[in-house]
């Protein structure tokens, strides 16, 4: 059998991610809408937003991992469920508190003339205002259930998506489009990373604004990874511990007199990601120094 037997074309593809990703996408915008309007009134009542955007999001990820494996030639192979190098991980897990102090530290740096004008103009009332209801049930939620939601549930299911299905028919439609090769994944991580970013600018005013520079940061990072390690796990790790790391800011768990909040990034968090990020420099340059000294 020729290879071109055995493995779809390029144009075939691009045409099954297409359809799994767009489909995957209405689901969940479908669901976020009106999937409340298919629950008994009983249920219905009993549930708070993060309780139904949790079901929301895990019945969208069944129904994309279903259309997935239906749709796909090679599945695990477009939703880059392989099995990456263990230094990917490793590096992944412990740059985690620099990406979050790099992201955050930005996101409120871009946004602090619009956070200070709606302050002098509306107070502290205007700011939490716009937060919405969105915003208080993650802090006044019981915990467990803000990270069950928002540090496991919801980066899993963004990053089979994100980093999976849509990342792998972006950098399908990227390679057709004839862009240099050594550019492609780095094209392909800006482009999912800026989607990403948008679709998290869910809020109005300055908060909006620290949303999708957030998002867009831990987009270009998570997209670095998959794209370095060629797998999902590493993005999916560094979201869960990104997301668990803004929760516990939010909720104040990392906050106290000793090691306050500046510019919005905890104190104590910059001085962990310091500490990592250096660990990590030395770390590559002694294995650099080594691969050369056994050549």
């Amino acid at each position: 059998m020729s290879s071109a037997g055995r493995h779809p074309s390029r144009i075939a593809t691009i045409a099954r991610l297409l359809a799994v990703s767009v489909a995957w996408a209405v689901t969940f915008r479908l669901l976020s809408a009106y999937g409340v309007d298919l629950l008994p009134l009983s249920v219905a009542h009993e549930l708070t937003l993060e309780d139904y955007l949790a079901l929301v999001q895990l019945v969208t990820l069944a129904v994309g991992l279903a259309l997935s494996f239906v749709v796909l030639a090679e599945p695990r192979r477009d939703l880059a469920l392989v099995r990456p190098r263990t230094t990917p991980v490793v590096y992944a897990m412990v740059l985690t508190p620099a990406i979050f102090v790099v992201a955050t530290g930005t996101a409120f740096a871009i946004a602090k003339p619009t956070l200070l004008a709606e302050l002098m103009h509306g107070g502290v009332a205007a700011v939490q205002k716009n937060t919405g209801e969105f915003g208080r049930e993650l802090t006044q939620s019981p915990a467990w259930l803000s990270f069950v939601w928002g540090a496991l549930i919801s980066p899993v299911s963004e990053e089979l998506f994100f980093r999976g299905a849509f990342f792998t028919l972006s950098l399908e439609a990227v390679t057709s489009l004839r862009v240099p090769e050594k550019l492609r994944g780095t094209v392909t991580t800006i482009l999912v990373a800026t989607v990403f970013g948008f679709l998290h600018h869910d809020m109005p005013g300055g908060l909006g604004i620290v949303r999708f520079a957030s998002a867009l940061g831990l987009g270009l990072a998570c997209g670095f990874a998959r794209q370095l390690s060629g797998s999902v796990l590493p993005p999916m790790l560094i979201h869960v511990a990104f997301n668990a790391l803004s929760l516990a800011t939010a909720r104040r768990l990392v906050v106290s007199d000793t090691f306050p909040m500046k510019s919005g990034v905890p104190t104590l968090m910059a001085l962990i990601a310091a500490i990592t990020t250096w660990g990590v420099a030395l770390h590559f340059l002694l294995v650099r120094r080594g691969s050369r000294q056994s050549l």
